[in-house]
């Protein structure tokens, strides 16, 4: 079985820890040897002109007969933490190892450069701006995948219209004139009250 990612391998094995009476202990499970992702958007439909936070976790997916792909039945992720991949620099991911881009639907571009999480190294975050609307492919560029569906190192973006505040601005301005008219015609009633009482 071929690797999906064969840029960025785990170690050969990965260790479940499993506490007994104070005691650790490693269970050894063999991995596909590659990298697979999660991918997750906030919020998840953004408007144009709206920062979204794009959180990805990097991870293996444990050697399973008949199981291949992330989403396949029966696939088990254990997130990865930078520091246990072998990038090409030896051991450990490198700020410039993991990039991505989002690619619009006129084939705009918007380059992503991710930078790892303090708290858990197995998730990078980055920010980003989307320029218009409709369908949006925001997919890993570094490293490269055979089969980026099948690694979750791409992911579909539906991005709305702008919600502008200028369309307020009619209603607000019709509510002003409105209410401009009212105290002209109440002015114009006071008048003529006053007139035929003096008469």
């Amino acid at each position: 079985m071929g690797d999906v990612a064969g840029s960025l391998n785990p170690l050969r094995f990965i260790g479940i820890a499993v506490t007994v009476v104070g005691l650790s202990l490693a269970a050894p499970i063999e991995s596909l040897g590659a990298m697979y992702l999660r991918m997750s958007l906030t919020p998840a439909s953004p408007s144009v002109g709206e920062s979204a936070h794009l959180a990805i976790q990097t991870g293996a997916v444990q050697a399973t007969p008949g199981v291949r792909c992330l989403a396949d039945p029966g696939a088990s992720f254990s997130p990865m933490r930078s520091e246990d991949w072998y990038g090409t620099a030896g051991r450990g991911l490198k700020p410039d190892e993991l990039a991505a881009v989002a690619i619009g639907p006129q084939n705009q571009r918007i380059e992503i450069v991710p930078s790892t999480r303090a708290s858990d190294t197995s998730f990078w975050d980055a920010e980003l701006t989307f320029t218009a609307p409709g369908e949006w492919i925001v997919r890993m560029t570094r490293p490269e995948w055979s089969d980026e569906d099948c690694a979750g190192a791409r992911l579909r973006v539906h991005v709305r219209e702008a919600t502008s505040s200028s369309t307020t601005l009619p209603v607000v301005g019709i509510g002003l004139l409105a209410a401009g008219g009212l105290a002209v015609i109440a002015l114009a009633v006071t008048r003529r009250l006053r007139r035929s009482a003096v008469s």
